[in-house]
């Protein structure tokens, strides 16, 4: 039980005493019961008198105290306490609150807010003070408003207060007055003002960094992404805050994972990974983030992201990537075209001089057929040299981008029947009949001038390894919108060990023709860049000591840049 209340309790207990000995409602507690207590003779009736005395005195004591202890804490606190009467001007008030007006508690009893701080009842802050200390008096015993206020001080100056306005009620529950308790919040308001200056300043360089900014949790899922997100990502920057899984090229996110899983793991350093990033508009972009794991980090409580596109870099870097391998190649092309020079063209040169020399020491002495053999020995040592000689030049214009690819509608057959006349000299030599064939008349976009070159080298190496009396047979196949051309010999085969060596750029492959002709394998490396250059592929099927088929798909309309692209 309070103390207030067991006073209560005391004072009615005496109160029923008195009345029953005859005296009611006495002016002086004090006296009445002294004055009773000596004229009673009663020794029980003194006893209880003297005993409810005491007890009286007790309580009130610890009243006193109590008040005292209360009135301490009042009088000491920071905050602004007074309570007001029904009418609204103070009866009380502490120290903090009239030291802060500039005034002493006793010269504000008696007073308004509107005389107080000299600011008429009908004009704001005070019209609004007031009209919360009326709606304070309607509250139930325990109910309180709190609202957050500006004091406006005679001087001009003001202070941020939060307020709490109370109703003051007496043990019968009737309306005694208000209470009020402000705490000045002005320091606390200024620094918010600081943060919240501090906060959309930090907001403002973030968002207008060329870098976007992203917090992850441990699970990967993007919490916040800044607003810069919309120049390397996405226009809508609310459209990311989803797991980075889902917005990764897929070749990339096993690489990304384990970087993540290295950042949760430790979280003393940054870590730096490259991926793509898929974009609503451009498809897929390179992007370069720098993340450090901040989950411990009370502020932060996420995984921090600084990210950067770096598609153009990545270009450069691909770029340069392009052009090592370009020069590695043109370093090997010029190393394989030193070892022509040095090897293959100088052979059929030192037969050609060596030939010239006989003709020219020993003519008086040579028969007629033995200068005739010598004759056809230089004719076909120079048709050899030429033959080389001019894959060379057409070669080194494709390497180097001077040869013009100018594709137009072209009929096979027409093309196959130029070359096949030739070469026709040089199959009756061995007796060997060519032969073409196609299911229908095929007409594609090719480069004529290629294509000779293709059908030349595939039909001469077929004659320099098939035997005499043989057949070469030449077919042209319509399947969907692909041609498909097969050369076809029954000669000596290539044996399978030797196969992948026809192709390969580093090292020329070349064996002897059935009756020892000379070849640079050469040749075959210019119809490969011929055949791709028409977006086609080539590849052979050999069984060596019973033929080879070199078989060439192209498609029969070469699309345009802007139709690939499309």
């Amino acid at each position: 039980m309070k103390i207030v209340d067991k006073y209560s309790v005391l004072k009615s207990r005496v109160e029923a005493l008195l009345k029953k000995e005859g005296v009611s409602e006495p002016d002086n507690l004090y006296y009445s019961i002294e004055k009773l207590f000596k004229e009673n003779e009663s020794e029980n009736k003194k006893f209880e008198l003297q005993k409810s005395i005491s007890q009286i005195e007790i309580e009130q004591n610890e009243i006193e105290k109590q008040r005292s202890y209360l009135s301490a804490i009042i009088e000491n606190t920071e905050n602004f306490c007074c309570i007001k009467d029904l009418n609204l001007r103070i009866i009380a008030a502490n120290k903090s609150f009239a030291n802060a007006l500039g005034k002493r508690p006793e010269d504000m009893i008696g007073k308004t807010d509107a005389e107080i701080f000299h600011i008429p009842e009908d004009q704001d802050p005070v019209k609004s003070y007031m009209a919360d200390e009326r709606k304070a008096q309607l509250l139930k015993k325990g109910d309180q408003i709190i609202r957050e206020e500006v004091f406006v001080y005679p001087d001009k100056s003001t202070k941020n207060v939060v307020t709490s306005k109370f109703p003051v009620y007496d043990d019968n529950n009737r309306l005694l007055a208000t209470a009020n308790i402000s705490t000045d919040i002005s320091k606390l308001k200024k620094a918010e003002q600081t943060i919240k200056k501090q906060g959309e300043r930090f907001k403002l360089m973030i968002n207008n960094s060329n870098d976007t900014f992203v917090l992850l949790d441990e699970n990967g899922t993007q919490t916040f992404v800044s607003n810069s997100v919309e120049d390397v990502t996405d226009p809508n920057a609310e459209s990311n805050l989803r797991p980075f899984a889902e917005l990764l090229h897929p070749d990339d996110l096993p690489r990304v994972n384990e970087v993540f899983k290295n950042i949760l793991a430790d979280d003393t350093k940054r870590h730096t990974v490259q991926y793509r990033h898929k974009h609503r508009k451009k498809g897929w972009v390179w992007l370069e983030a720098v993340a450090q794991n901040y989950l411990k980090n009370h502020a932060l409580q996420s995984v921090l992201v600084n990210v950067r596109e770096i598609s153009r870099q990545k270009e450069h870097e691909l770029l340069i990537e392009s052009q090592k391998s370009e020069l590695l190649k043109l370093n090997e092309d010029k190393n394989r075209f030193m070892q022509i020079l040095g090897h293959d063209l100088r052979a059929p040169f030192n037969a050609l001089l060596g030939l010239s020399n006989i003709l020219t020491d020993e003519i008086d002495e040579l028969t007629k057929d033995e200068i005739k053999e010598i004759a056809l020995a230089i004719k076909k040592a120079s048709n050899t040299t030429y033959e080389l000689l001019d894959d060379l030049l057409l070669w080194a214009k494709s390497q180097s981008g001077s040869l013009h690819f100018e594709p137009k509608a072209e009929s096979i057959k027409n093309i196959y029947t130029e070359v096949k006349t030739e070469l026709n000299y040089t199959a009756q030599q061995k007796q060997i009949s060519i032969t073409y064939y196609e299911d229908e008349h095929a007409i594609a976009e090719v480069d004529k001038n290629m294509f000779k070159t293709i059908f030349r080298n595939l039909i001469s190496n077929a004659i320099k390894f098939s035997d005499k009396n043989s057949v070469i047979t030449m077919t042209c196949k319509k399947i969907k919108q692909q041609l498909l051309i097969t050369v076809s010999d029954r000669g000596t085969g290539i044996r399978r060990e030797h196969l992948d060596k026809i192709w390969n750029n580093s090292s020329l492959y070349s064996t002897l023709g059935t009756e020892n002709e000379k070849g640079t394998g050469f040749g075959l490396l210019l119809v490969k860049d011929f055949v791709e250059k028409h977006k086609g592929s080539i590849k052979v099927e050999s069984e060596y000591g019973k033929g080879s088929d070199f078989i060439i798909s192209i498609p029969i309309k070469i699309l345009h840049k802007e139709e690939e692209f499309k």
